[in-house]
């Protein structure tokens, strides 16, 4: 994947890296994950790069960063990033221990407190093995868990970003277009998610994901044989969750519709799910907490009788980006505060034995509140 930003951009990255790097008293920080070396470099391979090739980017607070990456892709990476200083190795399935070393001694930090993946939602895309080769190597170094500035860093949003995901957001709308206006009645569930996986393909997204069930048969429901490749029948609550990726940013949301006319009973329910969403994206502002978001989805709940908890999901919307799901996350226990450029989802929901009504959309915090990114209407239509 080439990178779509700017120079400029990535830059503006690291600077403000530099400055919660400041704030947390770190020295370096060490990137070795796909997602992270992305975002700061507009280098990747996606996963299969990361194991017998890994690679190592390098960001000290003074100096010019540095990235470390196998001889057969040092070309591209030097194409794609914006960095001045990308150095190869050629030994194959485990890091150059003393080029980091070295490289590390040339940005100045031989002692200090170096910040690496090592804590909430993230991992080291090196083995243990040569994380414990790189400590011995320089064993007056301190690695500490850097997942904060990471976070912090990638949960708000430049305005390169949200452009990006707008643009996401654009295509996804297409396809659950196309998809409500093609499926028809005796299509099985695989046939329906290949004809949305097709339609990925044809969207100029870089790739996709799509669920896709209706009435009972869906992978929540105690009795469903998921050995069973269901057809689609006139009635069934036929409910949709997709998501595509453009220049490394995901979607992800929900839709639903009915083969036929919905029920009296299908539409109260969508509706009243439809009412939690809403009543959440109304609160969005910064300064409050992700966990009112969930209180206000529950209140709605309780008084139209609807049973979340039904839901196994342990939350009710979540933060998006260059991880379709990440955090913060809507529920009780997040205390996240929200600020201007953080995207997330609202995504309220209860299980019946009718089927998923979930409902989902895409947003961006802003100075005053939120502006939706996710267009796709949002009623539960006929088709």
């Amino acid at each position: 994947m080439a990178s779509g930003f700017s120079h400029e951009e990535y830059a503006a990255r690291c600077q403000r890296a530099r400055s919660l790097m400041e704030d947390k008293r770190l020295d370096t920080l060490l990137v070795t994950d796909d997602a992270n070396l992305y975002y700061f470099t507009g280098y990747t391979l996606g996963a299969e790069g990361s194991f017998p090739r890994p690679s190592v980017f390098i960001l000290p607070l003074e100096h010019n960063p540095v990235l470390i990456v196998h001889d057969a892709y040092k070309t591209m990476a030097s194409k794609v990033s914006w960095l001045e200083d990308v150095r190869g190795y050629s030994k194959l399935a485990e890091v150059p221990v003393e080029m980091v070393r070295t490289a590390f001694g040339e940005v100045g930090c031989t002692q200090g407190h170096v910040g690496a993946e090592l804590g909430h939602e993230q991992h080291l895309a090196i083995s243990h093995n040569d994380f414990v080769r790189l400590r011995d190597a320089l064993p007056q170094v301190e690695f500490v868990d850097a997942s904060d500035v990471l976070w912090g860093l990638r949960m708000v949003k430049s305005e390169a970003e949200i452009a990006a995901m707008a643009k996401a957001c654009e295509i996804t709308d297409a396809v659950l277009k196309h998809c409500f206006e093609t499926v028809e009645v005796g299509l099985t569930q695989g046939q329906i998610v290949n004809l949305i996986r097709r339609a990925v393909a044809d969207s100029g997204a870089d790739f996709g994901f799509a669920t896709s069930c209706f009435g009972p048969n869906n992978p929540w429901h105690p009795s469903e044989d998921l050995s069973a490749d269901p057809v689609l029948q006139e009635g069934d609550l036929f409910w949709v969750d997709m998501g595509v990726v453009w220049n490394g940013y995901h979607t992800d949301y929900c839709r639903a519709a009915v083969p036929g006319k919905p029920s009296a009973e299908q539409v109260q329910v969508w509706e009243g799910v439809h009412r939690m969403a809403m009543a959440a994206e109304e609160a969005v502002r910064p300064g409050i907490r992700v966990s009112e978001l969930a209180r206000v989805q529950n209140k709605v709940a309780d008084m139209l009788d609807l049973d979340p908890t039904t839901c196994p999901f342990g939350r009710s919307g979540h933060g998006i980006g260059l991880h379709m799901t990440e955090p913060p996350y809507v529920n009780l226990c997040d205390n996240t505060i929200l600020e201007p450029g953080m995207t997330i989802t609202i995504e309220p929901g209860v299980m019946r034995n009718d089927g998923v009504y979930v409902y989902e959309d895409n947003l961006v915090v802003t100075d005053t509140g939120c502006t939706m990114l996710s267009h796709a209407p949002w009623e539960l239509r006929a088709i």
